[in-house]
């Protein structure tokens, strides 16, 4: 589950990195920018914490270039998916 969670993450910051439009989407409408990606409405207190996850990844490339995620954020975010299912 991690791992997926993971994966959806990176390519979130990768969608949103490379298309400057949705870039400004996410900062003025992150949820409907995420729920786009992933295809479906989530509940809020899963999409903040990807959204969390999506910023740190964003700002992290300007400190550091291994494109790696917060472990913490995405075992939030599992764990919070985890109650959907």
């Amino acid at each position: 589950m991690k791992e997926m969670i993971t994966k959806k993450i990176e390519e979130a910051i990768k969608a949103i990195k490379k298309d400057p439009k949705m870039l400004v989407q996410f900062k003025d409408e992150p949820v409907k920018v995420i729920e786009k990606l992933v295809g479906m409405d989530l509940p809020d207190e899963i999409v903040l914490a990807v959204i969390d996850g999506i910023k740190k990844g964003l700002t992290d490339d300007d400190k550091k270039d291994d494109g790696k995620l917060d472990m913490d954020d995405v075992k939030k975010a599992a764990n919070l998916l985890k109650k959907l299912f």
